[in-house]
């Protein structure tokens, strides 16, 4: 499972998406949805929160859970208002999932659920979670890539002390 949320300041405005995908890197199921939001952070967490809640719907036992949020990895180690309740509840639901893995990815590897999530930013209804059974057109190409384990580079800082 891949989770994003993408944040707009001037609107409060966050986009929402995820896509879980099975074993062999093919299609199960999609999201995406716009909803407000206070920040990037309130974003990242709706979205983990809304896969977590579609993970559990479907049965779904220890999946392997990705995100481009390392702030949220933090946030399960230690809750903070105003975001403890919500991670209180993304807990409880990762032990009704039998306490999966929740890794970092960067974006490059969190690229379908970005382009969902994106996608939700543009949609004109507020918190009507659209479930995709079908991967959009926009995301086959990344869909193929991924299956085919394409790899894309990524040019990041080190801190020199």
């Amino acid at each position: 499972m891949n989770v994003d949320g993408t944040f707009h300041q001037e609107e409060k405005t966050a986009g929402i998406g995820g896509v879980i995908r099975n074993h062999m890197g093919d299609w199960v199921t999609g999201f995406t949805y716009k909803s407000m939001a206070q920040n990037h952070t309130t974003a990242e967490i709706e979205a983990f929160h809304t896969g977590l809640i579609l993970a559990d719907s479907l049965k779904l036992g220890n999946p392997e859970i990705e995100t481009d949020s390392a702030e949220i990895l933090q946030l399960l180690d230690h809750a903070k208002p105003p975001y403890d309740i919500i991670i209180s509840d993304c807990r409880s639901l990762l032990r009704k999932l039998q306490n999966p893995v929740v890794r970092h990815s960067f974006r490059q590897g969190n690229y379908v659920a970005d382009i969902l999530a994106k996608q939700g930013s543009r949609l004109t209804n507020y918190d009507k979670t659209t479930l995709l059974q079908s991967p959009p057109d926009s995301v086959n190409d990344q869909l193929a890539k991924d299956k085919n384990g394409v790899t894309s580079t990524r040019t990041i800082k080190s801190s020199t002390q």
